[in-house]
C-alpha cells in the first residue's frame, strides 16, 4: 500500500503541473477526510447484524473547462457488524452462529463530482469506481450449543472493483481551505471472503459519514 500511496501523490503533483500550464484544467485541490460508518449486513445463514466501522482517506479533484470534476480518492476502509438477529450454519461439522464480522478495504478509486451553488456552500455528487485490495479481517463465530465459547476465524476480505455512491457539502474556512461534510454508500462486485468462507454470499451495506479539509491551489 505505501507504493500506492507514493503513486497517488506522484499523480497529484503531476495534476497540479498540469494545472499550472494547461488551460484544459482551471484548478485543483488536495484534501483528506476521516470519519465512521454505520454498516448493515446479511449473512449466509439469514442472520443480520449492524454495527459501526472507521474509514479515512485523501482525495483529489481536478476542475476542468465547462465539464464535471474529476475526483480520485485513495483511502482505507474497515467495516464491522455485529450479530443481532442470528441463524444457525454449519462450519466445519459444527452449528454456529455469526457473532460479529468485518471487512477490510485499501480502496482507489476515481470519477466525476457534480457541484451545486448554495448560498453559503456548496454541494456535490460523486460517482466514483475504483477497486479494493481486500485485507485479513476477522470473523467471531459462537457455538449454540455451549453459551460464551467462540472461534476467531481470520479471513481475508476478497479484492474486487468497488462502486463509491454519495454526496454532501463544502464550505470556505479560509482563503484557501474548505471545509467538507459528506455521506456515502459503497458497493464491492463479487464475493464479500475467501479462504474457508469462500463461496457465502454476505451482504453488506455501509452509510459512511466524513468530515474533512480541502486546500485549493
Amino acid at each position: 500500500m505505501g507504493r500506492l500511496l507514493a503513486v497517488f501523490f506522484i499523480s497529484v503533483v503531476g495534476s497540479k503541473s498540469i494545472a499550472a500550464s494547461s488551460s484544459f484544467v482551471k484548478s485543483m485541490t488536495l484534501g483528506f477526510d476521516f470519519g465512521m460508518s454505520y454498516d448493515i449486513a446479511q449473512d449466509p445463514a439469514g442472520g443480520y447484524g449492524t454495527g459501526f466501522g472507521s474509514h479515512g482517506g485523501l482525495f483529489s479533484v481536478l476542475k476542468k473547462e465547462n465539464s464535471w470534476p474529476i475526483k480520485f480518492r485513495f483511502e482505507n476502509i474497515n467495516l464491522k457488524e455485529e450479530g443481532t438477529s442470528k441463524a444457525s450454519f454449519q462450519y466445519q461439522n459444527t452449528t454456529n452462529f455469526f457473532k460479529s464480522y468485518e471487512q477490510r478495504y485499501w480502496l482507489l478509486s476515481g470519477g466525476i463530482e457534480k457541484r451545486f451553488q448554495g448560498e453559503n456552500h456548496i454541494g456535490f455528487f460523486e460517482m466514483l469506481v475504483g477497486y479494493g485490495w481486500g485485507q485479513p479481517s476477522q470473523i467471531v463465530l459462537e457455538q449454540s450449543s455451549t453459551s460464551n465459547q467462540f472461534t476467531y476465524v481470520t479471513c481475508n476480505t476478497l479484492s474486487s472493483f468497488v462502486l463509491s455512491l454519495g454526496g454532501g457539502f463544502r464550505r470556505h474556512i479560509g482563503k484557501s481551505w474548505d471545509g467538507l461534510f459528506s455521506v456515502r454508500t459503497l458497493y464491492a462486485f463479487g464475493g464479500t471472503y475467501g479462504d474457508l468462507l469462500s463461496g457465502t454470499s454476505f451482504i453488506v451495506v455501509p452509510v459512511l459519514f466524513s468530515l474533512g479539509l480541502e486546500y485549493n491551489f
